[in-house]
This record gives C-alpha cells, structure tokens and sequence, in this order.
C-alpha cells in the first residue's frame, strides 16, 4: 500500500559521524599500544570480541604496560 506521504524524507539519513571528521586512534601514552579509534565524540573500543562504544570523555589503563590513559 502506497502511502501519498512519506515522513520518513524529513528525518536525517544518518545519525552517524560526518564524514569530514576522520577517525582518529587513541594510543597509550607511553606503550603507544591502540586503545581505541575516535570518530568525532564517541570512541571505539575493541577488546577481545567484544565492541563497545562510548562517549568522551574517557578513562583506560593500558592492557600492554598498566599506564592510566585519559582522552
């Protein structure tokens, strides 16, 4: 069934990052070990199998060398 108006248009296509931001990695401090990937105000983190992602600010001891790491 066609529906003669689609309220779907007026929404935005994404809610994603723009695409003018690039991702940025969040490495340790003093290892240099990958923490994280940052796309704009969120981070991605992958640990194991696991995949989270977060908002900033954020907080992480590194896996490699236990040093306290902050963005």
């Amino acid at each position: 069934m066609a529906y003669p108006f689609d309220h779907r248009r007026d929404r935005p296509i994404s809610t994603a990052v723009p695409s003018d931001l690039e991702p940025c990695e969040w490495r340790c401090q003093e290892c240099e070990k990958l923490l994280g990937v940052r796309h704009g105000a969120r981070l991605h983190i992958r640990f194991q199998r696991h995949c989270y992602i977060v908002s900033l600010p954020v907080e992480a001891v590194c896996r490699g060398c236990g040093t306290p790491n902050r963005t």
